[in-house]
């Protein structure tokens, strides 16, 4: 005869560890309302934001096409503008007058000279597209600063010219100072750039400040003089006039 199997046994193995959960009654619990009131609150947050982002997106459009393209141009513009830095190593002086004097000093000495506010009166040394050069030149002087020029525009093409000109006088003028860079070199470099702006003169009519300065500086430049100072003072000035003006008229 066969022996009689217990069953409870294998109930018990099947159930062991299980843990019994009773949705209905545990949503009735104070924890369980309180996390149904954050789901619902935190819902309607997003449900409000979201509608608010379509509103401002409608009413973007509207405007926008009562006013002829305007907002989605200006918007273009402000993702195509394209920024070119630039460093100049300066000295931060307390007064105008403190610039004024250093300023006659530095330009005796081949700097820039040139004078420059922002919350507060700089007296620029010398300009620099590569940081690591300003840097260099700032150790040098423990009395000067390294301003970071930017300029953001959209105007590519005239930006780009003004670029290559602060370049190649950058190194004209660090030529010149190490005797590497000659009278030849130097009026067939500012000849160049006469003819360059010259013809973007003709496509920018509303630039014409900035191109009678670049047009006055270049033509005045006499790489002939003995006066080495002087030219590298002329040339570091004209470089930081053109920088400074392209920030405010570009």
């Amino acid at each position: 005869m066969s022996e009689e199997v217990d069953y409870s046994a294998f109930y018990y193995k099947k159930t062991e560890g299980a843990v019994p959960t009773k949705v209905s009654e545990k949503g009735n619990t104070p924890e369980g309302k309180e996390k149904n009131k954050k789901s619902s609150k935190g819902k309607k947050i997003l449900r409000t934001v979201f509608v608010l982002l379509l509103c401002g997106i409608a009413v973007f459009f509207c405007a926008d096409f009562f006013g002829k393209g305007f907002l989605s141009d200006a918007v273009c513009s402000i993702f195509s503008e394209k920024t070119y830095t630039y460093y100049v190593v300066s000295e931060n002086v307390s007064s105008r007058f403190v610039a004024y004097a250093n300023s006659i000093t530095v330009r005796e000495k081949g700097g820039a000279g040139y004078i420059f506010t922002d919350d507060g009166y700089y007296v620029a040394l010398s300009t620099y597209y590569d940081k690591q050069k300003g840097d260099a030149v700032r150790n040098k002087n423990s009395n000067s600063v390294v301003y970071s020029l930017q300029i953001r525009t959209k105007e590519e093409e005239l930006m780009s010219a003004i670029d290559d000109f602060v370049k190649d006088f950058c190194d004209g003028a660090e030529g010149l100072e190490k005797g590497e860079a000659g009278e030849g070199e130097l009026t067939e470099l500012s000849l160049r750039y006469l003819t360059v702006f010259e013809t973007l003169r003709e496509k920018y009519p509303e630039q014409e400040g900035l191109f009678g300065l670049v047009k006055k500086g270049l033509e005045e430049f006499n790489f002939a003089s003995t006066d080495r100072p002087g030219v590298l003072s002329s040339m570091r000035y004209l470089v930081c006039s053109v920088l400074f003006s392209a920030k405010d008229c570009l």
